[in-house]
């Protein structure tokens, strides 16, 4: 995914983008395999990813809401996947693994909230990448999202997405229309409702 070659990433945040596809499925894997709780602080970020304490630390507080000394655990693997170089080999990668994240039972679907999760973890971790995060909705605009994009693909919200799904939207929605980095991406869910409202952008245009 990366960002637009506009954007001048902080320095704590460019150090992943040379990470192989490889290197971020250990990472995950050493996550799960730990047990760590969802609350993660420098000590677990330097077991993760063998940085330095004082670059473990800049990154928590990158991430972190004020003076809390933990982050939200699927932030960062989220951040990382992002950030991180695609698989040039499997198509979508970096979605597959972000999905697999917040698919807590394991049974290859998310249901609404595990969805509407995976969206406000995406977006909000977005808007700190891009330094942005002031902008980034409120919890009740990206459930609103979230429905659209059920809405969208004729889904009611007691039922579970499949990953298949998602990559359908992905695809019909964001890459066909040459939005596929970070600041493309967080820039269109700032459309909230309309994201996939591609039709009414261009007769607005015109």
């Amino acid at each position: 995914m990366g960002c637009t070659e506009s954007y001048h990433l902080p320095p704590h945040f460019t150090a992943y983008q040379s990470w192989t596809a490889p290197r971020v499925s250990n990472m995950i894997k050493a996550f799960v395999d730990g047990e760590y709780d969802w609350g993660i602080d420098h000590t677990v970020i330097m077991a993760l990813t063998g940085q330095t304490l004082d670059g473990a630390k800049v990154v928590i507080k990158a991430m972190s809401k004020g003076e809390s000394v933990t982050i939200n655990a699927a932030s960062f693997l989220v951040a990382v996947i992002m950030l991180s170089e695609p698989n040039r080999r499997v198509d979508n990668n970096q979605l597959a693994l972000i999905f697999e994240v917040f698919d807590f039972s394991m049974c290859g679907s998310l249901s609404f909230d595990e969805f509407t999760i995976m969206l406000l973890c995406v977006i909000s971790t977005q808007g700190i990448i891009i330094s942005r995060a002031k902008e980034n909705p409120d919890d009740a605009h990206v459930v609103e999202i979230a429905k659209a994009i059920y809405d969208k693909i004729g889904k009611d919200v007691k039922s579970s997405i499949q990953y298949a799904e998602v990559l359908m939207v992905y695809k019909e929605f964001f890459t066909s229309h040459s939005v596929s980095t970070i600041d493309t991406v967080y820039d269109r869910f700032m459309l909230g409702t309309q994201v996939l409202e591609w039709q009414l952008a261009e007769e607005e245009k015109d």
